[in-house]
């Protein structure tokens, strides 16, 4: 547990908030590490989970 391997998960999670904030649908929080969901951002996401 104390060794520190990448995976999978990792990459695709940092290209995934990477692309998110380039395309303007994630912002970050000025006050926090929080992330915002914008109203494009919300669109697209609500198209990814529908069935």
């Amino acid at each position: 547990w104390s060794e520190r391997r990448d995976h999978l998960a990792g990459s695709l999670a940092v290209s995934l908030l990477d692309r998110s904030l380039a395309a303007g649908w994630l912002r970050r929080s000025k006050d926090s590490r929080a992330l915002q969901l914008t109203p494009p951002g919300a669109q697209v996401f609500a198209r990814w989970i529908r069935p």
